[in-house]
């Protein structure tokens, strides 16, 4: 638990002598983050909270500092210690190790489901359960099990178990909250903040404030967030985040262990190489004057690359799922957030006025908050600091470069929905032939807001027919169950350009054409019109689900200007049968600037 384990080393030569027996037989390699726990004992806080981003040993240093403190199974814990830095430190080790009883509690694996409440107290049942408390807590114990069976959560929650812990060894306990954010986050993502707040601060405050039965609290977690959420019994915790004096290499992989880990499995011969490697995609944390590595992400690589020396570098801990959330709780900012975030892909520094201390459901009120709250997670990094609060950061590595593409991505995504989500609804709706304006004017509005990347002037129909397939991807991809996009500009014989089928509604057809003047756009039109007609309603597999209309819509682009034409005509019985074969087409957006590619999978049928 204190070593970062990975799979055996080639050798058996060169195994670290401190490893203890069990392990020693094991082969495994050691990295010493022991020393975590002298910083933890000598800071003399009542209540530490220590905020690292995501893969950064947070868990393995706790259960470690666990192992250390834990008054039962003190004899065998103090075998795992031999040869250790911490083993040097006699005068703490008389008064600290196997001397305490300890309350370790991870919400690593808490998951949020229909209510907050009533997750929560499934949590906490769940553990009171298996609480071996003394005789005389046991009606207290029995009392909040009751509580929780009810969905009732009581403040006193935690502070409960460190007073068993108390009464059964007559010693003060250490409580132990792993991920202690994890709870809020969750519930943030569910709608369900409010509650979250209204409980968590209080449990946590009521444990680790004026609770006569701790020693000493410790959190970890991936920000400061709940902390600052208006709760002022939290407010005697100290936060150590990662710009913090103290605690500096106790967290994430130094330059010096990643050298010696790289050695110990590769060798010298390969050693230059795998480390720059290392350094370009998972380097770049500052923890003070302390450039550190990522430790999740390093070992992964490592394993890939024992496996297969050709395995190059990925990202491995990237969060999409929180990344979509914060493009949707930037609703009020998106093109400033979007510029901002433009930059931070392209590995460039950005500017923001750094919020410490903000509720997180005011992470959307300012794109300040927002950024602030992508430093406190790790996805950027400080680079240096101007008058008052204003910093400018920028991501420590290309594997958060990847992180900021895909919330990019996100961003472009969220505002086309936002900007075009009637260009289907509608349809649906009403009448395909009223919405020909609307249409028209959505269409324009892309278009002219893309303009100016790539030379719009110089599109051909190629260009426009990607813009168009990706706009409706953007636009119905939360849509999947009811609605089908296939790209038909393979097809030689009738070419089609776009179709779209709504679940039990109708088939959408659509032809895109370029006018080179706007005298052409009549006559292009007038092209697309009768190409459409001609084209026959197949009886694919994806026409099935089509309703009793087909519509067919013509797009003639001239620049920035889309002229549009929509008609609705019968579903004709005896129409020719088209061909079933699956391939994929690769669609590079060409009007954004990073290039974002789709995957479009294509049905289409042979006679």
């Amino acid at each position: 638990f204190f070593l970062m384990i990975r799979r055996p080393p080639r050798s058996t030569q060169g195994v670290s002598s401190a490893a203890s027996d069990v392990y020693k037989r094991q082969n495994y390699y050691y990295v010493d983050k022991s020393h975590f726990i002298k910083e933890v004992l000598n800071s003399s806080y009542e209540a530490l909270l220590l905020p690292r981003p995501r893969r950064f040993n947070k868990t393995v240093n706790i259960n470690m500092l666990d192992a250390y403190l834990n008054i039962e199974n003190s004899e065998k814990n103090k075998n795992l210690f031999q040869g250790l830095y911490i083993e040097k430190e006699l005068e703490l080790n008389k008064v600290f190790q196997g001397q305490y009883p300890v309350v370790n509690i991870s919400f690593t694996n808490f998951e949020c489901g229909s209510s907050f409440t009533k997750s929560m107290c499934r949590y906490f049942w769940e553990l009171y359960k298996e609480l071996k408390a003394p005789d005389e807590m046991k009606p207290h114990v029995k009392k909040m099990l009751e509580s929780l069976n009810q969905n009732d959560l009581p403040f006193n929650t935690l502070s409960l178990m460190t007073k068993c812990a108390e009464m059964k060894h007559g010693k003060r306990a250490f409580l132990l909250i792993d991920e202690y954010d994890k709870p809020i986050y969750q519930a943030y993502a569910n709608g369900m903040y409010d509650e979250a707040i209204r409980l968590m601060p209080g449990i946590y405050g009521a444990a680790s404030k004026g609770n006569r039965s701790l020693e000493m609290a410790v959190y970890t977690g991936v920000s400061r967030i709940a902390k600052d959420s208006g709760s002022s019994g939290m407010n005697n915790i100290v936060v150590c985040d990662l710009y913090y004096p103290k605690f500096q290499t106790c967290f994430g992989f130094t330059q010096e262990e990643v050298n010696s880990l790289v050695e110990y499995y590769f060798g010298t011969l390969n050693k230059d190489k795998i480390v720059n490697e290392l350094k370009e995609w998972y380097d770049g944390y500052r923890a003070g004057q302390t450039v550190l590595y990522n430790e999740w992400s390093v070992l992964s690589h490592l394993d890939n690359k024992i496996n297969n020396m050709n395995a190059v570098p990925k990202s491995y801990w990237v969060d999409s799922t929180s990344y979509y959330k914060i493009a949707i709780d930037s609703h009020n900012m998106m093109e400033t957030l979007k510029s901002e975030i433009y930059k931070a892909a392209n590995g460039k520094e950005i500017q923001m006025a750094f919020q410490e201390n903000f509720r997180l459901e005011a992470i959307g009120n300012s794109t300040d908050n927002l950024l602030s709250e992508l430093v406190n997670r790790g996805d950027l990094i400080k680079c240096r600091t101007e008058i008052g609060n204003y910093i400018f950061a920028k991501p420590p590595n290309k594997e958060l470069i990847e992180g900021m593409k895909i919330l990019y991505s996100y961003l472009i995504g969220i505002e086309n929905v936002e900007v075009f989500s009637k260009f289907l609804n509608i349809i649906l709706k009403f009448e395909a032939i009223k919405c020909q304006e609307i249409i028209s004017m959505a269409l324009n509005s892309m278009v002219n807001r893309t303009a100016g990347i790539g030379g719009i002037s110089k599109w051909d129909e190629y260009r426009y027919h990607h813009f168009m397939l990706s706009f409706l991807l953007g636009t119905t991809f939360n849509a999947e169950d009811q609605i089908s996009i296939t790209d038909e500009s393979a097809a030689r014989q009738k070419r089609l350009d776009i179709m779209v089928a709504i679940k039990d509604k109708a088939i959408i057809y659509f032809e895109i054409k370029v006018a080179k003047s706007d005298k052409e756009i009549e006559k292009q039109k007038e092209k697309a019109t009768e190409q459409l007609n001609d084209f026959k309603t197949g009886n694919t597999e994806l026409h099935q689900v089509m309703g009793s209309k087909r519509i067919n819509v013509v797009l003639v682009f001239s620049g920035i200007f889309c002229a549009c034409s929509i008609n609705e005509c019968p579903v004709k019985s005896g129409d020719k049968k088209q061909s079933l074969i699956l391939s994929l087409i690769h669609i590079s957006e060409p009007t954004r600037p990073l290039y974002i590619s789709y995957a479009v999978f294509c049905l289409k049928k042979k006679n």
